[in-house]
């Protein structure tokens, strides 16, 4: 017998009585523990991350360094952690001892062969920009936790170079998987030095059917926070200018240098019916979709990047594109 669940949307929810909401939940979690999987394409995972680890481990040029022990639980949780740089991911398959499966952004320009790999390692790869898709990877990983498998999730969703801001909003799908599957979700701190990467586990954090996701999500975005806040207390005091120079600018230089590339795919480039010399000047809204305008400025500025600057970087792209000077 196949079984069937109507998916509420969250105005839906809010609708109903606690008790309605236990129900709900219940039925929910029934529904995702049964759905059918794909158990081969499961296990091949774990035996290709225990492949990649072990190549991993002789080409890594760091050391992870834990300041506690964790027991994950037996039957699966979602693992929740900082996303502060192009390396999370290896560092996670090394802290975390079991098989996981991951959120990857696939709106993301990267090379095919980056993309196979996080295939083959268990990556749920969607678009973050469309609904569909984003309803699509929350089941999926809904069934495999709820299934007693382990999933990540960065509740970032993008890279954090803010030296002011230890972490950004937390997005309230991790607590959609925990609420759907019934799994715990354990919050993970890392932190990496030029040499030194350091981890540290939190207590497993329970959501309730009845608990508001914002709220959540918020809770465990103060979670993580400490938990990173206790790894920078173990550093020895140094100036802000210091920690800026050894560490956020050198990550800043290739943030930058590939988020620009991924905005530039919102550049509008018209069709120039004038002059091809570029005697017409071009205006910085003949070149960037207004609709877009506020959101590329909001990504951009996160990465203390001027957001002049990156006008004059967008003008001058299209002027080099449109007319070749």
């Amino acid at each position: 017998m196949k079984l069937r669940i109507k998916i509420l949307s969250v105005r839906e929810e809010a609708k109903l009585s606690d008790d309605e909401l236990i129900s709900y939940y219940e039925r929910k979690r029934t529904y995702y523990k049964n759905a059918p999987v794909n158990n081969f394409y499961l296990g091949f995972v774990k035996a290709i991350r225990k492949i990649l680890i072990k190549v991993a481990a002789k080409t890594k040029n760091y050391e992870l360094v834990y300041l506690n022990d964790s027991d994950y639980p037996k039957d699966g949780c979602i693992i929740a952690t900082n996303h502060k740089g192009f390396n999370d991911l290896p560092i996670l398959l090394e802290a975390v001892p079991e098989s996981f499966h991951f959120f990857a952004a696939n709106d993301v320009p990267m090379p095919t062969g980056i993309k196979f790999l996080f295939m083959l390692l268990g990556a749920i790869s969607f678009d973050r920009n469309n609904k569909d898709e984003k309803q699509w990877g929350l089941d999926r990983m809904s069934k495999i936790c709820a299934r007693g498998h382990f999933g990540a999730i960065y509740p970032e969703a993008v890279n954090n170079f803010k030296e002011s801001l230890p972490l950004f909003h937390f997005w309230p799908g991790v607590i959609d998987i925990a609420k759907n599957s019934g799994k715990p979700i354990l919050p993970i701190a890392t932190f990496d030095t030029e040499k030194t990467v350091y981890v540290k586990y939190g207590k497993l954090f329970e959501v309730n059917a009845c608990d508001d996701r914002n709220n959540a999500a918020a809770d465990l975005r103060d979670i993580v926070t400490t938990l990173l806040w206790d790894i920078w207390e173990t550093f020895p005091t140094i100036t802000r200018n210091e920690a800026i120079e050894t560490y956020v600018k050198p990550n800043l230089v290739g943030a930058i240098t590939y988020r620009t590339e991924y905005e530039m795919q919102f550049v509008y480039r018209p069709v120039n019916p004038h002059s091809p010399t570029g005697e017409r000047e071009i205006s910085y809204y003949d070149v960037i979709d207004i609709r877009r305008n506020i959101q590329i400025a909001k990504r951009v500025s996160s990465y203390d990047m001027e957001v002049n600057d990156y006008k004059d970087f967008c003008i001058k792209a299209a002027r080099k594109e449109l007319y070749g000077i």
